[in-house]
């Protein structure tokens, strides 16, 4: 187990700061011989490689044991490149496809990247999340007042369920907003931070994988300042908190905890890699099966007893028109629409929908 006194101790005060504010960093050798390791983060997402469809074609397969494979197969390349930590996309319903939305529908985009994020843990890697919540997009396509409790209700529930019925070993939450199970806090790693966004995500417990070496510096500095003016009466206690609330002040203790922090995450890392366990499935006929099902919205197929094919629809339903229907004319739409009904389907509306 590795002291943490003991190696902080011994630690100058660059290297805290140089560790706080890039995470890669720990790998120097002078850390390296008092016992603490590495961490080396990976990203997977489907961007990354070329092997596998992106996020939005992905989710086109509705399909969550692809979507579990696949993650997994991403992260078990990662750690034979040697990575231990792995940054995961997290749920995210947007209309870029471009981005690592998987879907502008926020339940189909919960849903999957449960599956995702389920998968990851199966190697038993160190994981964490990013890009979680709603674009702004997302959020109207719900509507602003349903907003929230969508976002609760659809994104949130796969990770809780993945959290706590998922094979994985602990998880660690990457994003503005965290997921945290009660029984469990999760450490919350930041994205790159600038100069007073870095020195408030290590008061507020936070882990910097690349901030501003010159701005925590900066703020070791004028806490020493103001602390040395408060003594001689020159400036309040409450001057002192202020600068620190906003950024512009840290004292040498909580430098010293976020160190300790972050030597407990790269234990946490180190011990994951005893568990990690690989795909065992061929990354080639994945990349093959991944690409068929991301490109098939809707199979005209039989059914299970082979009486009805998929298309066309003949049992009355509840039918919505979705795409540039306008582009049609309206004769042409209000055409489509009788159609529909004559044969007892029940038209419901029609929408523009979003160009993926």
């Amino acid at each position: 187990m590795l002291d943490h006194t003991h190696v902080i101790g011994q630690m100058s005060e660059d290297q805290k700061i140089r560790i706080l504010t890039d995470i890669h960093s720990l790998a120097e050798p002078e850390l390296a011989a008092l016992g603490v390791p590495p961490v080396a983060c990976g990203i997977a997402h489907t961007g990354c490689g070329g092997e596998y469809p992106s996020s939005a074609h992905l989710a086109c397969s509705w399909d969550k044991i692809l979507l579990a494979d696949v993650s997994e197969s991403l992260c078990s390349d990662l750690f034979r490149r040697g990575v231990n930590h792995v940054l995961l996309p997290g749920a995210a319903a947007g209309d870029n496809p471009f981005d690592d939305a998987l879907s502008e529908d926020p339940y189909l985009a919960g849903e999957l990247a449960g599956a995702y994020l389920t998968g990851t843990t199966l190697t038993g890697m160190s994981v964490s999340l990013d890009g979680y919540g709603m674009t702004a997009v997302g959020t109207d396509c719900v509507g602003e007042l349903t907003a929230i409790r969508t976002r609760k209700s659809m994104l949130d529930a796969p990770y809780l369920r993945a959290l706590k019925e998922g094979p994985g070993a602990g998880l660690v939450v990457r994003a503005g907003e965290p997921v945290t199970l009660e029984e469990e806090p999760a450490i919350i790693l930041c994205r790159p931070a600038r100069e007073r966004e870095t020195v408030k995500a290590i008061a507020e417990g936070r882990i910097c994988i690349s901030g501003s070496a010159t701005g925590l510096q900066k703020a070791l500095h004028q806490f020493r300042r103001l602390q040395a003016d408060v003594q001689h009466g020159r400036a309040t206690t409450g001057e002192l908190e202020a600068a620190c609330a906003c950024g512009e002040a840290i004292s040498e203790e909580t430098l010293d905890a976020g160190v300790a922090r972050l030597l407990s995450f790269a234990q946490a890392c180190r011990e994951a890699e005893t568990r990690v366990s690989h795909a065992d499935f061929p990354q080639e006929d994945l990349a093959y099966r991944a690409a068929l099902a991301s490109t098939v919205l809707l199979e005209n197929r039989n059914r299970p007893r082979g009486k009805q094919k998929t298309l066309p629809l003949t049992s009355p339903g509840k039918l919505c028109l979705v795409g540039d229907v306008e582009g049609l004319g309206s004769r042409a739409l209000s055409g489509a629409m009788d159609a529909l009904t004559a044969v007892g389907h029940t038209v419901v509306g029609h929408a523009v929908g979003y160009a993926l």
